[in-house]
């Protein structure tokens, strides 16, 4: 739903809310996560980014709760990660017809109710007596551990997903250093804390200066990055391997619109591809279910240091 302007009414409501919200405070009912959460994630990353720097930062979180509550649930043994309607939500769309428009989703463990978006822990009676839930769905840690199995998230490798962070993390610091929510102001020390440890961690200046060149070469002799990256191209330009390993969605373009009329070659295609999601497939879940043995013997480890152990 686009952003509008809120009735005076929409307005009384929410604040009646937040009112709520400040008296579940001070009875001690709502705080920030716990730093055990925090040493729980700390072996997992989602794109290169650590999940305890991410999911500890709400302004990266708001909008996502779906995927980012899926994301907490690997702090847990045992949890479930609920998709209801919300009172704040309610109120804020009111008018939309969209079915889903209010509904948000979250982390319940222990008695606890655990949310993302504001990445704040409530006693669930005290969530439950301000957002008044309407659950609509539930998901198990375990439906949660298979999903990110096969999604992709727990396969992801560090190595060379940290290469993103070239970018990501200076946004990410001056998130941190200009903290619109409440748990990030109250996270915010710690959180500079391990960001300066990851970037020594992974060497970040010399990530820096290496990227810089490579984006300096790539205007001037991209021929050379092809070379340092093994990458091979058609006369067209485009990519047909990295490091001697096909790229699966390349095919020719000079004779695709004929192998398209050829029923043949089209069978073969949808057969050769539909091997090749489920051999991608396999690999994915096995390299995660292989990545969670890691943790298990390795739990509480940072990611970025798992590359030396075993």
């Amino acid at each position: 739903m686009k952003d509008k302007k809120l009735s005076p009414d929409q307005l009384a409501r929410l604040d009646i809310i937040n009112e709520q919200y400040i008296k579940e405070v001070e009875a001690g009912n709502i705080g920030p996560f716990p730093k055990q959460v925090f040493d729980a994630l700390r072996p997992f990353h989602f794109g290169g980014m650590p999940l305890s720097i991410q999911l500890f930062i709400p302004e990266m979180c708001n909008g996502l709760c779906y995927d980012k509550s899926t994301l907490l649930s690997l702090a847990f043994a045992e949890c479930t990660q609920v998709h209801a309607d919300i009172e704040s939500l309610r109120i804020k769309t009111e008018g939309d017809p969209s079915p889903i428009a209010a509904q948000h989703a979250y982390i319940e463990a222990y008695g606890y109710v655990f949310d993302t978006s504001v990445g704040l822990i409530f006693k669930k009676d005290a969530y439950d007596r301000i957002e008044k839930p309407t659950i609509n769905k539930t998901h198990t840690k375990q439906e949660c551990l298979e999903y990110l199995k096969q999604d992709g998230t727990l396969a992801g490798d560090f190595e060379q997903d940290k290469h993103s962070l070239v970018m990501v993390l200076p946004i990410v610091e001056h998130v941190v250093n200009n903290p619109k929510h409440v748990a990030t102001e109250h996270n915010q020390r710690f959180l500079l804390e391990e960001i300066a440890k990851l970037k020594t961690g992974i060497n970040f200046g010399e990530m820096v200066a290496e990227h810089e060149a490579d984006m300096a070469i790539m205007y001037s002799q991209p021929e050379i990055l092809d070379a340092k990256f093994g990458i091979v191209r058609d006369a067209h330009g485009r990519e047909v391997s990295r490091n001697g390993v096909p790229n699966p969605y390349y095919t020719d373009p000079t004779t695709f619109e004929e192998d398209m009329k050829d029923p043949v070659k089209l069978a073969k295609f949808h057969a050769d591809s539909h091997a090749q999601i489920l051999k991608e497939n396999q690999a994915t879940i096995t390299n995660a279910e292989a990545f969670l043995e890691k943790v298990e013997r390795n739990p509480g480890i940072n990611i970025y240091e798992m590359a030396d152990k075993d």
